[in-house]
């Protein structure tokens, strides 16, 4: 008795740009710009942060200890979801006034 061949498999190519896509950790949205921030929109006129009356903020949290924004700005009337990795500022340690002995 002949044994059936079994069907092959479909043949899935993966592109470099379907294989690394940035998403957002809460809703796994694809973000097109990510930056490391100190406070959300600031500095004020940055480009990052879009125009004020065309941004809106869809989720946010935490990962890693890091506070994020996840919010979609218009770029030519269309949306790009951007996410900004807020980071406090490190703290410096007094500086030694002089050498010890």
């Amino acid at each position: 008795m002949k044994s059936k061949a079994k069907p092959t498999r479909p043949v899935e190519i993966v592109t470099d740009e379907t294989q690394h896509v940035p998403r957002c950790p809460q809703c796994r949205e694809p973000i097109a710009v990510q930056a490391t921030v100190e406070r959300f929109n600031e500095p004020y006129k940055w480009e990052f942060w879009g125009r004020p009356s065309e941004r809106w903020i869809k989720c946010q949290g935490n990962q890693g200890g890091h506070n994020y924004v996840h919010f979609v700005t218009l770029v030519n009337g269309a949306a790009s979801h951007r996410l900004a990795w807020v980071v406090a500022p490190r703290k410096t340690p007094y500086e030694q006034m002089e050498l010890m002995p």
